[in-house]
């Protein structure tokens, strides 16, 4: 499987293909993401505008920061859900102070509220420190299922943890993750059974799947743009 990407390189030499992909990437995964929660709804409902433009400013927000920090930080985990969560009603920033023992509609427990800053100082350190040399998709899944699990904040925690996994992954110069309503049952078992080894499959088959996108995008563009030269 080919997920390794030269973002880089597409960053630094070729920028306007580089910002159309990423606006495009931005839309597909804000789009994917509120699909997944059942709640995009129609775009056109000023609540519903405003999500999708609140998850649209998290994620370039997250991708402005990924070729500059070289960790995970808690505040940067932290300010997303806060972006992604600015409009909605009776949701507090920062991490949840109260709550339910279950994620909701599921038998999934969540830690108690009083331990959720403990156990997430603990899992960013475990990310930063002891995951470090682990195959990147292990890496990752091991994070997003116990992220999910530990589910910090009031709301919206999904898509938080899909926004992070792919800021993580395109840290690393690895093509991104969209997860499709088609990958939904598989997705949410693995969170379910705490499956690390079905997670990391997963998140590999669909970085492999964007990197072709990526690179089919990239020959339309070189091509469009010889055409144009030839004018």
């Amino acid at each position: 499987m080919n997920t390794k990407i030269d973002i880089k390189v597409l960053e630094n030499e070729h920028l306007l293909f580089f910002n159309e992909y990423v606006e495009l990437l931005v839309n597909r995964l804000t789009h994917a993401n509120m699909t997944l929660e059942r709640d995009l709804g129609n775009p056109d409902w000023p609540k519903n505008a405003l999500r999708l433009k609140n998850n649209m400013e998290a994620f370039k927000n997250l991708v402005n920061c990924a070729f500059n920090l070289e960790s995970l930080e808690e505040d940067l985990i932290i300010a997303t859900a806060d972006t992604i969560n600015k409009d909605a009603l009776y949701i507090s920033n920062g991490y949840r102070t109260g709550g339910g023992a279950y994620i909701v509609d599921t038998n999934i427990p969540i830690s108690n509220a009083l331990n959720v800053p403990k156990d997430m100082y603990m899992l960013v350190k475990r990310y930063n420190e002891d995951w470090k040399e682990l195959d990147p998709f292990e890496r990752e899944a091991r994070f997003h299922i116990e992220f999910i699990r530990i589910h910090p904040f009031e709301d919206e925690n999904g898509r938080t943890g899909r926004l992070l996994l792919n800021y993580n992954l395109l840290r690393q110069n690895i093509a991104p993750v969209i997860i499709t309503t088609d990958l939904e049952e598989y997705y949410h078992s693995y969170i379910q059974n705490e499956d690390v080894d079905g997670m990391t499959n997963l998140f590999k088959i669909q970085s492999t799947r964007e990197n072709e996108v990526i690179y089919e995008l990239f020959e339309r563009y070189n091509l469009e743009e010889k055409s144009e030269l030839k004018k």
